[in-house]
């Protein structure tokens, strides 16, 4: 047996009980040390690119949604996130009173937005309004319905439609919380945003003869709540939106607590009653009523910002800004690692570490819970991105060179091997707590050093989702909440410049 031979065989070997290693810890604790003799420790700069997305989110219908204005963040400048959605009944015909009962009067329509969380300095009140979306739109502001449709509503469009007319109704996050009482003390709600809307909307939904469409080509007979192509046509939804705040929060649309209430006083068997009906978001087909029309719009503004100052490709960035979806990335390069690739070479560990660069003690705009690694692919069709080869979960086996037919994802991305989650470290030169990510890539290295492969360039970013069109373009879920989060890491700054760190042995032949 040649010399060549006895040492590719020793390589498997290696590698393969690294491989065994790695599949059940973290690899940490099993490294061995750096000795110098047998083991060595190398590290690379890396250099770092900042970059700013400018394409479309992906969401499903029945995901939750962000709505909120920060006007104040002083590394990220504005945000403003917009909703728009489409309440309806889950039946049509649909009548108000309900059956048995005689309408006596109308008291109040209440538009209730459901709350989970929120993000942000919430110490600053939120003005909202809300508007209903201008008749004839028939539904191509339905950016979640009818993608190819979809057409951007303006803003400030449509009638405002707040009780009494007032331009905007403030909210406290922080009082979210509370109970509510309501429907004369006899029900209650936590966790709820409530608008009251005017009385000539809740009119509007009680005289539903007096907007009834007849289109008798398409079949539409009655008034607006005859059926549901009726009802679209007569209410095509809300637009809410903010006006000034500091901070943004999760709605979840499928809730019960989101809806309109519809409050109204009737009598049944000569008693008369306080109650309510509820309308709400339908995120898929329900029977013969079509799903809610909605959309989430959320716009970044950097100008006057440090973000803004940062320079662009080709130049490198001494400070890098990473905000969640939708957001901001880098890409990465590591010029040291072509040269060091050796067939001789065993990787016990290969990590890259991005480092919080410190901000105010108290700073209500948090860093994202996750990052995101993945590689820059330059091929022949144009630029594209596919995921890091082996290191998402090293007990499912993928590989991104698969043609698409026969590509697989990770169905779990295992963070405890892979990293990428915020880890709160104390800086050396502060003592305050920062945050810290790091990426396990041991096996992609591994590839590189082995194999001579090509070393690909990196992209992190703080995603909510992803794709990969190349193989299917159905988006990657990923742990963030839409929106949350931001951080300013390091580049080539020389305390928190990022690196890549391996520890390695040579493996030796006869």
């Amino acid at each position: 047996m040649n010399t060549a031979l006895t040492g590719f065989i020793a390589i498997l070997i290696f590698s393969f009980g690294c491989t065994k290693l790695d599949t059940t810890t973290l690899g940490t604790d099993l490294v061995p040390a750096v000795d110098n003799v047998n083991t060595f420790a190398t590290s690379f700069d890396i250099n770092a690119y900042q970059g700013i997305f400018n394409d479309t989110t992906f969401l499903s219908n029945g995901e939750d949604r962000v709505l909120g204005r920060i006007d104040n963040d002083p590394l990220f400048g504005k945000t403003n996130a917009s909703l728009y959605l489409q309440l309806k009944p889950g039946a049509f015909p649909y009548s108000i009173p309900l059956a048995g009962d005689t309408l006596v009067g109308v008291d109040s329509v209440v538009l209730a937005l459901n709350v989970k969380g929120s993000w942000g300095d919430s110490s600053v009140l939120q003005r909202l309004t809300v508007r209903e979306i201008p008749f004839g739109t028939d539904g191509i502001w339905d950016s979640l319905n009818k993608p190819l449709s979809y057409q951007p509503i303006p803003d400030n469009t449509g009638d405002l439609l707040l009780h009494n007319n007032a331009p905007f109704k403030e909210v406290d996050i922080r009082r979210i919380n509370d109970r509510i009482k309501f429907n004369n003390n006899r029900d209650s709600s936590q966790g709820q945003i409530r608008i009251r809307l005017s009385d000539s909307y809740a009119n509007r939904l009680f005289r539903q003869d007096n907007q009834a469409v007849t289109r008798t080509a398409l079949g539409f007979i009655g008034n607006a709540f005859f059926s549901d192509s009726s009802y679209r046509m007569n209410f095509e939804g809300f637009a809410i939106e903010s006006l000034k705040g500091n901070a943004i929060v999760t709605i979840d649309v499928t809730d019960v607590k989101t809806r309109l209430e519809i409050h109204y006083r009737s009598r049944r068997n000569n008693l008369l009653d306080t109650t309510y009906t509820s309308l709400n978001f339908f995120p898929v087909q329900f029977g013969a009523v079509q799903p809610s029309a909605g959309a989430n719009r959320i716009k970044r503004d950097y100008s006057g910002t440090a973000l803004a100052s940062v320079p662009a490709f080709p130049q490198t960035a001494n400070e890098i800004y990473l905000q969640t979806t939708p957001g901001t990335f880098t890409d990465l390069s590591v010029p040291g690692l072509i040269p060091f690739r050796d067939t001789n070479r065993i990787i016990h560990r290969a990590e890259i570490s991005i480092i919080q660069i410190p901000g105010p003690a108290l700073d209500p705009f948090t860093p994202p819970s996750f990052l995101y690694l993945d590689l820059k692919d330059p091929s022949p069709s144009g630029l594209r991105h596919k995921p890091i080869y082996f290191d998402l979960n090293p007990t499912q086996f993928y590989n991104p060179d698969n043609v698409p037919a026969n590509f697989f994802y990770p169905s779990v991305v295992e963070h405890g091997y892979f990293g990428g989650f915020n880890k709160k470290v104390t800086d050396p030169f502060t003592g305050s707590q920062i945050s810290q990510y790091v990426f396990n890539i041991t096996r992609y290295v591994q590839k590189i050093v082995t194999e001579q492969s090509n070393s690909y360039d990196f992209r992190v970013f703080a995603p909510y989702s992803f794709s990969y069109p190349q193989y299917n373009p159905l988006p990657i879920a990923y742990p963030n909440e839409l929106a949350y989060g931001r951080v300013r890491v390091g580049g080539t700054n020389g305390n928190y410049k990022m690196q890549l760190k391996i520890i390695w042995s040579r493996v030796t032949t006869r």
